[in-house]
């Protein structure tokens, strides 16, 4: 028994690594990949661009739709969970719908 557990630490641990180093590439990889486009001062740009008064308000305003979108985006599922007769709480569907992006 006591083998079987420090067979099974070994692989998991052996896992994380090669976990770690797929991390590590993939980061390693898009950071490379952005940087290579060649339009960083582009974006730069457009970022000191957001400094005007009346640019700010158009990036409040879409922050606030993006946030009621997410808010509002679960909704559907609640109707249909009530629907279909469901017995399930309007948290928990509210929730599932939330976390179903991921």
């Amino acid at each position: 028994m006591d083998q079987e557990k420090q067979t099974f630490k070994k692989k998991n641990r052996k896992k994380l690594v090669w976990n770690l180093i797929f991390l590590g590439f993939t980061t390693v990889l898009i950071v490379i990949l952005i940087f290579s486009l060649n339009e960083i001062s582009d974006i730069f740009s457009t970022l000191g661009n957001i400094r005007q008064p009346k640019n700010w308000i158009f990036l409040l305003v879409s922050l606030l739709l993006v946030l009621l979108y997410f808010a509002l985006y679960p909704l559907s599922l609640c109707i249909f969970a009530r629907g279909a007769d469901k017995s399930i709480k309007f948290s928990d569907a509210y929730l599932i719908g939330c976390s179903e992006h991921f």
